[in-house]
C-alpha cells in the first residue's frame, strides 16, 4: 500500500503521517526507527512500514536521489511519503516524475487545517525562529493553501487535522477508508519535524494531546499581520469555515 500525502506546512500532516504508519495490527505504541533524517520505519514481525519526509526534494539531501532504489530493495508493506508546500497538481506530478518506479499506484491523501489556526501557527513559527513573514507564509503559500481547500471532496482523500486531533471515531473511520487497522498508536507523539509545535516547541513530545491546537488563533487575535492576512483573504476564510463548520 502506498499513500502520498500533500499538505501545507503547519497543518499537522507530520503527526498524522506518523499516526497512519502505526495503524497496523500488533503496533500498539510509538515504534519508529530512523534510517536517515528524512526516512523512518516501523518493523512489525516480518512486515516493514516506511515513512519518507519530502523525498522528492532531492536538493535538500544527496541520498534522496536513491529513494526509488531504497524502496524497491526494502519492498515495504506500507509506504507513506509526505510532500509539503506545493499545489496538489505539482505534488502528484513531481511524485510521478521523480519516483514512478517505486511509487506508482498510490492513494492520494491531503491533510488540511482551518485557515485561522494555520495562519496563526505560521506567524508564530516566524516569531519563534526569527524569520520574516514572507518566509513562513508567502503569497504562494496562501495560494497553495487555497488550492488544497478548493479541491476538497474531489479526487483525493482528505483528512481534516482539526477533527483528527479530537475525535477517535473520525480517526477510526480514516483507517477503515484507507484499508488500515485502527490502533490509535502514536497519537500523542509530537512530531519532531519543523522543530515541533510553533507555540509549545518540544514541550509535549509524548503528550501531544495536551496541546490545544484548535484554538491557536486566539493567541493571535491582536497580531496585525494575522488580522491583515485574514482581511485580505476573506474568500479563503469563508471556504475554510464552510469545510470545518
Amino acid at each position: 500500500m502506498k499513500l502520498v500525502i500533500s499538505a501545507m506546512h503547519r497543518t499537522g500532516h507530520h503527526p498524522v503521517a506518523i499516526w497512519l504508519l502505526h495503524q497496523k495490527p500488533n503496533v500498539l505504541d510509538f515504534s519508529i526507527k530512523t534510517m536517515s533524517e528524512w526516512l523512518f520505519y516501523v518493523e512489525n514481525y516480518d512486515e516493514l512500514y516506511i515513512l519518507a519526509n519530502n523525498p522528492c526534494k532531492i536538493h535538500e539531501r544527496e541520498d534522496k536521489k536513491n529513494f526509488s532504489q531504497i524502496i524497491t530493495n526494502a519492498n515495504p508493506e506500507l509506504l507513506i511519503s509526505t510532500h509539503e508546500r506545493e499545489s496538489l497538481s505539482d505534488t502528484w506530478y513531481i511524485n510521478d516524475r521523480t519516483h514512478r518506479t517505486c511509487c506508482s499506484d498510490y492513494r492520494k491523501v491531503v491533510v488540511i487545517r482551518d485557515f485561522r489556526n494555520w495562519v496563526a501557527s505560521c506567524i508564530q513559527m516566524g516569531i519563534r525562529d526569527d524569520k520574516p513573514l514572507d518566509e513562513v507564509i508567502s503569497d504562494k503559500d496562501i495560494a497553495n493553501y487555497y488550492n488544497h481547500l478548493s479541491d476538497y471532496g474531489r479526487e483525493a482523500y482528505y483528512i481534516k487535522y482539526n477533527d483528527w486531533c479530537v475525535d477517535p471515531d473520525y480517526r477510526k473511520q480514516i483507517t477503515i477508508d484507507l484499508g488500515l487497522h485502527f490502533t490509535d498508536a502514536a497519537l500523542n507523539q509530537l512530531s519532531i519535524f519543523g522543530n515541533g509545535s510553533s507555540f509549545d516547541g518540544m514541550k509535549h513530545i509524548k503528550t501531544a494531546h495536551l496541546m490545544n491546537t484548535n484554538e491557536r488563533y486566539k493567541q493571535m487575535l491582536d497580531n496585525k499581520d494575522y488580522q491583515q492576512i485574514l482581511k485580505d483573504n476573506d474568500h479563503i476564510l469563508q471556504l475554510s469555515e464552510s469545510i470545518f463548520k
